[in-house]
């Protein structure tokens, strides 16, 4: 590797200080649309009008207007899915460069000089920032973000340490991203997958059919993932009560951590109604559920998030929620009885 290109990382995260852009979006060699922006029509989430009264925070980055937007129904406007190239690109610790981009991506802290690393002719990101660090994201952003690169060229993900749930599903959807964390590449391929257009659908749908052919269906009415004391702690303290009041209506309960990939594709796939507490494990239901099916949440009333509902939308599924209450060290109570009546609105609304 050539010196200049060892300074990239130093270069590029300098700009912002003399007032000069390093987005990428703002400085590729070149850029086109892969597919065209949509507007859709949201329907509204299923909740109790009295539960928006008790949120008292969302999740960080959201404001509690962009989430009451989203609840309550609205046309939206998806952005298109653009591709971004650039020239004499380097991966240095999971992160992108050139002298005049920066694109944080990995775990590790990004350098300020690239290491002598391999030279590659071409390749193309299969990896978002949200996607390495949290499997939710990975779930819903990563996993078709890797069908769109891998149509352009050679799929490059800089996740190096993919759980044994995400080798499982990668294994059992047939896909193989690259992994490289370090590299010069002489043209690197950038895609912005944010937009909920067509071919995001197009793509999720193609992962359903994969994931069809190695499921086998419990035909259960609903499944509960439970949560316990994983990912961000948001502990819900009566989660046995509620189990059981699934378990009674005939619904499958799994815990994910303890299930492997194969299971967890069973246990959801096509299942009318996937309930549990707001997080990660809710996406192994989200992706795999019914096209017509409802993903209920249940939520502490300081963190509040509706976000699963954007891929509810796409799919064609319905969101419900509801908002317990707080107990000490961000832990939550919610009231069988009105997780029942929850459950009985979420089964009249399946389509």
């Amino acid at each position: 590797m050539r010196f200049q290109h060892k300074i990239a990382p130093l270069f590029s995260r300098l700009r912002p200080r003399f007032g000069l852009t390093n987005r990428y979006s703002e400085t590729a060699a070149r850029s086109w649309e892969i597919a065209p922006a949509l507007e859709s029509e949201a329907l509204p989430a299923i909740f109790e009008e009295s539960d928006v009264q008790k949120i008292t925070g969302v999740y960080p980055g959201n404001t509690f207007a962009d989430e009451l937007e989203r609840i309550v129904g609205r046309v939206v406007r998806h952005g298109p899915t653009m591709a971004y190239e650039f020239e004499n690109a380097v991966l240095a610790n999971g992160h992108l460069f050139t002298h005049r981009a920066a694109l944080a991506l990995g775990t590790s802290k990004p350098p300020w000089l690239a290491r002598a690393t391999p030279e590659i002719e071409s390749g193309v990101l299969a990896s978002t920032r949200l996607g390495v660090r949290y499997f939710g994201h990975w779930m819903l952003d990563d996993l078709s973000l890797l069908l769109a690169a891998q149509k352009l060229g050679r799929a490059i993900s800089v996740n190096d340490r993919f759980t044994p749930g995400q080798i499982g599903y990668l294994e059992l959807l047939s896909l193989k991203p690259e992994v490289m964390t370090e590299g010069l590449f002489r043209r690197m391929t950038v895609i912005d997958d944010a937009g909920l257009n067509a071919y995001r659908k197009e793509r999720l749908l193609q992962l359903r059919e994969a994931a069809a052919r190695r499921s086998r269906p419990s035909n259960a009415p609903g499944v509960m993932l439970l949560r316990g004391n994983s990912g961000h702690l948001r502990r819900l303290v009566n989660e046995d009560e509620i189990a059981q009041i699934a378990r009674r209506r005939g619904f499958l309960v799994v815990y994910p951590e303890q299930a492997s990939a194969a299971e967890l594709l069973d246990a959801c796939f096509g299942a009318p109604i996937v309930l549990g507490v707001e997080g990660s494990q809710l996406t192994n239901g989200a992706m795999w559920m019914a096209e017509r099916g409802v993903v209920v949440t249940l939520q502490p009333p300081q963190r509040f998030t509706s976000v699963v509902k954007n891929w509810c939308d796409l799919l064609g599924a319905r969101y419900a929620f509801m908002i317990g209450d707080a107990r000490e060290d961000d832990s939550f109570h919610v009231d069988g009885n009105t997780v029942e009546r929850l459950l009985d609105k979420a089964q009249a609304a399946i389509c």
